[in-house]
């Protein structure tokens, strides 16, 4: 795997204490919760309960009043946060819990408070079956607070580690019309936006402290500890004062009439048209206007090229639905670049105002619009940056996945229509042009009755009303791009090796190029994994990079046909940063001529620490490099290592939108081991942490305790990868043990003290680098402390955000040259353990 230049190593996400993971819930709509919705409604009761009264069963207030009945194994303790007792819940072995009946729970503002105190990390603390939870989240030790809408669930979670057995935390859950806050010990943790009117998900269902009667395999779900000091208060919500962070605008959906295919016209056996220069502006081909010479016009299976009038001809497949053509260069269309299939279809265009000798474009992946209203925030921030660039980029393109459906396309063309309409609706604010690949999260289940699966173009049709044709080309300068949709439903399931329609179709649009042009694929996966014979295809076609996404990783391959996976603006699906800790961002390109060069912006964000990558192992004088997108007059960059005073970093140079800068240190300045560097704007507050591994080789501290190194081969999820030949592990150079070629499954070393430092790397000495193997998470323990590798620990933090340990526990990386790189599979060579002072 080679990664080239500062795009490909922009791994500033991971901070301690402050990673990006936070920014989704940190920067997100501000809770107003002292206003009531328009339409007015009865307030539910509110109680306070402190739990010193505990009789017969029943929690009684200050009046002797019942306020909730014990259920399962709920019982008073005397381990009390205030006063002397507490509710002690019982979890999944009695499933305790008290219940409060079915009134509570229903306002549409109101604010929860509790002390809690948990005997495990799991469990549902308080809930309304669903509608109203707030849990520990066993995979990351996190507060999350939800509510079950009728339009679908939000949420908003807690840092990892915000909760802790055997420890009084204070919990505050509010709620409103205009959002919903996570507050503990005081501090606003997350945030997470609701519509301004909204409707419930409710059933006539108790409200409880802890759960019970959950189905089998959820009884983990039941909550066990302690809970004092419960309090429940409709409309009069309360937050800390110092809650003020500004709302993100999400943009206002502007939708476009789009051409439509014409489902139920018969074809005609021949279409004919002109493409011609728009000397009106009208966007109409009239008469007297002169046809332009060369142009490719296509049906989507075959292609022709305009006469000197700019007149075509063309039978069409019966498969076809658009007629469409391929943008020449220098020129822009005015009105639409496809249009339903007729007996004459015409188009017209403009000569380009701008020179394409040089230009920028921006390449976004994975967006994954849904009604999750981080995904809108997200793209509404993502139209906003590309919009503010200066130069202005000439286009974006997506390169899949613009939306959140199923692959298995279950969801209703309702929820389909509704996500594309946030999709278009948000990317039409666009100042330049957009092209779009489909993915397999786009299809739909609209008109599957009409093509079902087994034809090629099940789940497109939502994609045509609102895109266009699947498969398309468009030159810009010298450069042709043709984009690639390789997903098909057939009978049997999901298929992605190109059919011999689209095969043919993809060599006669490279043959009718542009002399001179060079081509550059755009697809949700790699081509040449799909596509036998591509290597011979991308020679005769001129294709010099594949563009692609899907994996939300950003890297690169030196295949035959290089590849670059552009990461995801959705990050780990709007769950936090990219699972190789790139952030959730969009690549940036500048052309010149035929050559390309490019890097990853972080959304939202302007620094960016390229090098080292994190978690690199460091000695000796340490070169760092930073970047700062969009300088301005007066702006610098300092870093600071280890908390210490802040240092200035020189400015090297000024590509294309960003400024670098560098530094030297020298790591003899801390002890081996860990060390955090971070790189900050001035003047501004943007900081940006990395951690590094630090080793010069000081003598390290004598241990007479082995350790175990563990890990399992070859069963890492989509890349079970056995070594093809015996494999040497070795620890700080002396073999502990060898891998068996062709072998799966769990291994375990024993690692003699004597081989033991303070700083230990982790490698192999395998003969077939070209054929690579995978392992899990590597773990070295010594007694009673395991330990990990900082760059695999900050990767398994991103994916616990997302999937749950049964899962990440099969993540991992590929040892070896050049492997297929996804979320679940990371190329990787060393690892290194810091044994504890």
């Amino acid at each position: 795997m080679r990664r080239t230049r500062d795009h490909l190593q922009a791994r500033n996400t991971m901070i301690f204490g402050a990673s990006n993971m936070w920014r989704f819930l940190a920067a997100v709509l501000m809770i107003h919760l002292t206003c009531l919705l328009a339409s007015a409604q009865v307030p539910g009761p509110a109680v306070t309960v402190d739990f010193e009264r505990i009789q017969d069963g029943h929690v009684l207030d200050g009046a002797g009043h019942e306020t909730a009945e014990l259920r399962g194994e709920a019982t008073a303790s005397d381990d009390a946060h205030a006063g002397a007792t507490a509710l002690s819940l019982g979890g999944a072995a009695v499933k305790g819990v008290a219940d409060f009946g079915p009134d509570f729970g229903k306002d549409r503002q109101a604010t929860i408070s509790f002390w809690c105190k948990p005997a495990a990390l799991s469990g549902i603390m308080v809930g309304k079956y669903g509608a109203i939870n707030i849990e520990i989240v066993e995979k990351n030790k996190a507060g999350r607070f939800g509510l079950k809408l009728s339009d679908g669930w939000v949420s908003c979670q807690a840092p990892s580690k915000s909760i802790a057995i055997g420890v009084w935390t204070h919990i505050t859950a509010s709620w409103g019309p205009y959002g919903m806050a996570l507050i503990l010990n005081d501090n606003l943790v997350a945030q997470a936006a609701l519509p301004a009117t909204f409707d419930w998900f409710l059933e006539d269902k108790p409200f409880l402290l802890g759960c019970y009667a959950w189905p089998p395999g959820y009884d983990v779900w039941c909550f066990e500890g302690l809970i004092d000091d419960f309090s429940y208060r409709p409309v009069q919500a309360f937050l800390p004062a110092n809650i003020v962070p500004a709302p993100p605008a999400i943009l206002e959906r502007r939708l476009l009439d789009t051409p439509k295919p014409a489902y139920d016209q018969p074809l005609p056996a021949t279409v004919t048209g002109r493409v011609v220069i728009d000397a009106n502006a009208d966007a109409i081909a009239d008469a007297g206007e002169t046809g332009l010479q060369g142009v490719s016009v296509t049906d989507g299976y075959s292609v022709t090229t305009t006469d000197a009038a700019g007149a075509y001809t063309l039978s069409p497949s019966p498969d076809a639905v658009f007629i469409f053509i391929t943008r020449p260069p220098n020129h822009d269309v005015a009105g639409n670049w496809y249009q339903p299939v007729g007996s004459e279809v015409n188009f017209t265009v403009t000569p380009a105002a701008l020179s394409e000798d040089e230009f920028t474009f921006v390449v976004v992946s994975d967006t994954h619009i849904s009604s999750d209203r981080r995904s809108l925030e997200g793209l509404s921030e993502f139209v906003t940056e590309v919009n503010a660039l200066d130069p202005a980029p000439r286009f974006v393109i997506n390169s899949g996945d613009l939306v959140n459906l199923d692959k298995q396309m279950t969801v209703s063309a309702d929820i389909g229509r509704q996500y594309f309409d946030s999709y278009t609706g948000i990317m039409n604010h666009l100042n330049m042009p957009y092209r779009n690949v489909a993915g397999d999260h786009t299809d739909s289940s609209y008109r599957l009755d009409q093509f079902p699966p087994g034809d090629h173009r099940a789940g497109k049709a939502m994609y045509w009303e609102y895109l266009g044709p699947n498969f398309f080309s468009f030159e810009y300068g010298r450069l042709h791009f043709v984009s690639i949709d390789n997903v098909y439903h057939m009978a049997e399931g999901t298929a992605h090796e190109l059919i011999p329609e689209h095969v043919a179709w993809l060599r006669a649009d490279l043959r009718s190029r542009s002399a001179g042009a060079v081509s550059l694929t755009i697809s949700e996966n790699e081509i040449e994994r799909h596509l036998p014979g591509f290597a011979e295809l991308a020679a005769e076609g001129g294709i010099q990079l594949q563009i692609v996404g899907d994996a939300h990783v950003v890297s690169e391959k030196q295949r035959p046909v290089p590849s670059r996976i552009h990461g995801a603006l959705s990050g780990t699906w709007w769950n936090g940063p990219c699972a190789d800790l790139s952030p959730q961002g969009y690549m940036i390109y500048h052309v010149t001529g035929t050559s390309l060069e490019c890097f990853y912006k972080g959304l939202g964000e302007r620094v960016t620490m390229v090098s080292p990558e994190y978690g690199s192992p460091l000695s000796g004088q340490a070169a760092l490099q930073a970047h700062l997108v969009e300088p301005q007059p007066g702006e610098t960059l300092e870093f600071s290592v280890a908390g210490g005073q802040w240092r200035p970093m020189t400015e090297t140079g000024r590509p294309f939108h960003r400024a670098i800068f560098a530094a030297t240190w020298d790591t003899a300045e801390v002890a081996d081991g860990l060390a955090q560097v971070s790189v900050r704007l001035t003047p501004g507050d943007e900081i940006r942490t990395q951690v590094f591994v630090v080793n010069n080789n000081r003598p390290s501290p004598p241990t007479d305790t082995d350790a175990t190194l563990t890990f399992a081969v070859g069963t890492v999820i989509g890349a079970s990868l056995a070594p093809a030949a015996p494999v040497q592990v070795l620890v700080n150079g002396t073999a502990v043990g060898s891998i068996a070629a062709g072998r799966k499954g769990d291994c375990s070393f024993s690692v003699p003290a004597t081989v033991l430092r303070t700083v230990n790397a982790l490698t192999f000495d395998y003969p077939a680098p070209d054929q690579p193997f995978t392992i899990t998470h590597p773990f070295l323990t010594i007694g009673d402390r395991i330990l990990t590798d900082p760059l695999s620990a900050a990767i398994r933090e991103v994916q616990l955000n997302h999937w749950d340990e049964n899962v990440v526990s099969r993540a991992g990386f590929a040892i070896g040259d050049d492997p297929y790189q996804t979320s679940f599979v990371m190329a990787r060579g060393s690892f290194h353990f810091v044994l504890p002072e």
